[in-house]
């Protein structure tokens, strides 16, 4: 498992050195063109490399005592990563002097200090040359093996059978995908062996099975995907004596008893004719359980994949890179996928820095985007110093419209910051913008949800006492209804919108939800005929209008008149218009 690595003039990184975990999988976070993928580029280079010496000039091409010359390979035969020409690999595209870009990689071996090697590269003509420049390797040590994923490149329809040796070069040269087939049906034959030699009488006991399905990676590869996809992989049956290629297979269906049982209805068929999203799975979980493999490299590996699936994917790929004991690292935009992983897990790339995250309050900044290295919030807030956070945009967006209505000026140095986070991790994030940008002032507003009425007032700031006299100039607010969209519901302007009776909204209400809207619905104070007003889910009540009478939110906020615009909106518009001036 690689646990350092020292870059010099790679990509972006002129001089960087960086820790990895080990026998664990790491999230690599940051802005946009921060740097996530070099750092995986430069790991899958080394491998290329390494391998590229070792096919050329034999393992002795790594040890220190060797004194060879470096070995040039042309721009096509460069193959590990995707780059329009050999000078990208340098910083600035300057490759100016000879072997200037140097990858150092360092790991452990039993009972030995860390072993290193380090290679370098240098470009002449368009011709790059690759040599060893330090190393601390004896004969017959073990190199770690790194596997690299971008995001998923099609398979062909047909694959070639490859062996060991050339399935490793595939992998080293970035083709991982072009020998899915092969690592699938060398994980299936393996199986069919361990399941022969368990055999006593023609069966397999009932113990070593269970023990067999719960440790074979073919065996867990297929109940994962059976648990999320609802198939199993039935791999042709396949000799290398007789055969040239490789094919493999999958099948609808479902576990009964212990045993997969595909769907009567569903005819097998080949892996390549399923969807972007499947395939990506199949080959992540396919080399996380390759033992041949010891790190792998996965570049965006949620890019096909529904927000509902993204967590889901770290959270097996965690369990079988345990089972499996492997070092995992993959590069991520994904939120949601930032939120559900251990702040210590994630790697976070900011300018030529490479560090792992130890506070939650870093996380909540990453997650909020002052990670990136450009972002037009942050520009704005640099040049207005004034924020309002809010849940969704579109609160902010109804917050204008009344503004309007009212026949007040929406400050236009105001910032909306839509972070779906609770007041304080809010306030986290709101220091690290502080500590960057001198003199910012920010608002931020929540929900009611399930906090008690009682702990709300007319002005609508928040009660708790140790948010406000932090001196942090944020300030916090509370609707004192149930939710954003309780100020939506104004039976007047549904009505003139629906083209239909105000006692047709009203009784729509009550039917379906239950609730009676009375006539003083836009006051701030709740009186006792108004109580069920406070507490209900507006979400559900809009909800409900909005499939009877086919409008959307916004079109009910443009509908309403000043006179229909309940007091809690107009309190903290008139606050921000105070804050901005």
């Amino acid at each position: 498992m690689i646990k350092k690595v020292e870059l010099t003039n790679f990509k972006r990184f002129q001089s960087t050195i960086f820790e990895l975990k080990t026998n664990s999988v790491s999230v690599i976070a940051g802005g946009n063109n921060s740097g996530k993928s070099s750092v995986l580029h430069s790991l899958a280079v080394w491998e290329f490399a390494k391998l590229y010496l070792i096919n050329e000039k034999g393992s002795k091409s790594l040890l220190p005592s060797f004194n060879g010359d470096g070995i040039g390979i042309s721009f096509d035969d460069f193959t590990p990563i995707n780059i329009p020409s050999l000078k990208y690999l340098w910083t600035n595209l300057k490759p100016i002097a000879s072997y200037s870009l140097k990858i150092k990689c360092y790991w452990d071996l039993p009972e030995k200090p860390d072993r290193f090697l380090e290679i370098s590269f240098s470009l002449t003509q368009e011709r790059l040359f690759i040599k060893q420049t330090s190393s601390n390797l004896s004969h017959g040590d073990k190199l770690p093996t790194i596997a690299y994923l971008p995001p998923f490149a099609g398979i062909s329809d047909r694959e070639q059978w490859f062996s060991q040796a050339d399935r490793k070069k595939m992998i080293g040269r970035g083709l991982a995908g072009a020998v899915l087939r092969n690592t699938i049906v060398e994980m299936f034959l393996v199986n069919l062996s361990k399941r022969n030699s368990l055999k006593i009488n023609n069966k397999i006991p009932r113990a070593s099975l269970r023990q067999l399905k719960a440790s074979d990676p073919f065996e867990i590869l297929n109940t994962l995907l059976c648990e999320i996809f609802n198939v199993n992989l039935f791999p042709h049956n396949f000799s290398p004596l007789f055969h040239n290629y490789v094919k493999v297979d999958l099948a609808k269906g479902k576990f009964e008893n212990g045993r997969f049982k595909p769907f009567p209805s569903y005819n097998k068929r080949d892996i390549m004719v399923e969807g972007s999203g499947f395939l990506q799975w199949l080959s992540i979980y396919t080399f996380a359980l390759d033992a041949n493999i010891d790190v792998l490299l996965l570049d965006e590996p949620d890019a096909h994949l529904h927000c509902s699936l993204q967590t889901l994917l770290i959270d097996k790929l965690v369990n079988v890179s345990d089972l499996s004991n492997k070092q995992v690292l993959l590069t991520s935009h994904s939120t949601e996928i930032l939120k559900y992983v251990s702040t210590t897990d994630i790697l976070q790339v900011r300018g030529s820095r490479v560090s792992y995250l130890n506070q939650e309050s870093q996380k909540v900044a990453l997650i909020g985007g002052l990670g990136t290295e450009y972002s037009p919030m942050i520009n704005n807030l640099q040049r207005f110093k004034r924020v309002l956070f809010v849940e969704n945009t579109s609160d902010a967006e109804f917050l204008r419209i009344w503004c309007e209505k009212l026949g007040l000026v929406w400050p236009q140095n105001l910032v909306i910051w839509s972070f779906a986070n609770k007041h304080d991790q809010r306030k986290q994030l709101f220091h690290h913008l502080k500590a960057e940008i001198q003199g910012l002032i920010g608002l931020s507003l929540e929900d009611r949800d399930n906090n008690l009425y009682e702990n709300t007032n007319a002005s609508l700031n928040e009660t708790y006492p140790d948010f406000d006299s932090d001196g942090s100039q944020l300030k916090y607010r509370r609707w004192r209804r149930w939710e954003m969209e309780n100020y939506l519901i104004c039976p007047p302007a549904i009505s003139r919108l629906a083209n239909v009776e105000e006692s047709d909204v009203r009784a729509i209400i009550q039917a379906k939800s239950g609730f009676i809207i009375p006539e003083n619905y836009t006051l701030s104070d709740r009186q006792n005929n108004t109580k069920p007003l406070f507490d209900i889910a507006g979400k559900e009540v809009i909800a409900i209008l909005e499939n009877e009478y086919n409008f959307n939110k916004k079109e009910i906020a443009l509908e309403m008149t000043a006179s229909e615009i309940f007091e809690d909106p107009k309190t903290l518009i008139n606050e921000l218009i105070q804050m901005c001036l």
